[in-house]
């Protein structure tokens, strides 16, 4: 069973690797590549103050958001998911809790089907970086 397994996994590995072929072949025979797929995420970005933050609480079903008003005066209302990353001042990572209210940052974003906007990382803007 185990040898299996193990057959199995790596036909997976290797099969991976076959497939990345198609574009670095194409560039080098001069043809273009293959289009990139229809489901590719693009993230859209937007930079502002922080407005509110609002941490997890599972109990209650509240899910993490953070809500940034925009420079046009614009509120956006972001989900924070576990892989969203998140920056401090010093470029360290930290955690949605210690965002603090008028704290400028840049927030890149996806929409997802059901029209929920999902922040995928949020960093500080520097001074010398207007908004």
């Amino acid at each position: 069973m185990k040898r299996v397994v193990i057959m199995l996994c790596a036909l997976g590995v290797l099969s991976s690797v076959c497939f990345g072929q198609d574009v670095v072949l194409a560039l080098q025979k001069g043809r273009t590549p293959p289009p990139v797929s229809s489901k590719t995420v693009i993230p859209l970005e937007v930079r502002g103050k922080v407005d509110t933050v609002t941490l997890a609480e599972p109990s209650r079903g509240i899910r993490s958001k953070i809500a940034i008003i925009s420079r046009d005066g614009k509120l956006y209302t972001f989900l924070v998911r576990p892989f969203t990353t998140i920056y401090g001042p010093d470029w360290k990572a930290i955690t949605l809790d210690k965002l603090s209210t008028d704290q400028q940052v840049r927030v890149q974003y996806t929409t997802t089907k059901d029209g929920f906007q999902v922040a995928r990382s949020i960093k500080p803007i520097s001074r010398g970086n207007p908004l």
